[in-house]
């Protein structure tokens, strides 16, 4: 009985571990990653941070996958006491098809937060404070990353790119 039981959950572990594999792999590396300080009057000091994403495809099968989802997003987070943002991703949803064992790397859009910093108060504007990518082939998901892993829930809905560049050039009018 105890042999059945044994067999049984490393029946069940194999027939979960092959339902979940896919052969799409990927990996993803911070692109653009750079902050800019420019020192300007009254000790105040001017901030440009901008994080773009390379994400790499590769199919290991020697078949075809058609019809795949790349979700990708950088989140950004509000500095300003006056106008509190929440974790908020930018980011934009990519299709692609990979031929039997291709490799394609995707690089994204740079998304981009402004602020400014005294040397007496706490910095106004926007800070990034991560990025994560999706794959989904068929609509279920093969594999995702998420840095830092807590702010996974913000990927339920990713802003436009766009959106965050005005958030951005907003943030540079009213520091000026």
């Amino acid at each position: 009985m105890k042999r059945w039981t044994i067999f049984a959950a490393i029946l069940g572990f194999v027939l979960s571990a092959s339902a979940q594999f896919s052969p799409v792999q990927m990996e993803v590396r911070p692109l653009i990653s750079k902050k800019d300080t420019s020192v300007g009057y009254s000790n105040q000091a001017t901030f440009t941070h901008t994080r773009a994403l390379r994400i790499t495809l590769k199919n290991t099968s020697p078949q075809p996958v058609s019809g795949i989802t790349v979700r990708w997003g950088v989140v950004k987070i509000g500095q300003d006491t006056y106008r509190p943002m929440p974790p908020t991703a930018f980011g934009e949803e990519q299709t692609v098809d990979l031929k039997g064992l291709e490799s394609k790397v995707i690089e994204t859009a740079a998304v981009q937060a402004m602020g400014r910093r005294w040397n007496y108060l706490a910095p106004e504007g926007e800070k990034i404070v991560g990025h994560g990518v999706q794959v989904l082939v068929g609509g279920k998901v093969v594999a995702e990353e998420f840095t830092p892993p807590s702010y996974k829930k913000c990927f339920e809905k990713i802003k436009p790119v766009q959106s965050g560049q005005e958030d951005a050039d907003n943030t540079r009018r009213r520091s000026n």
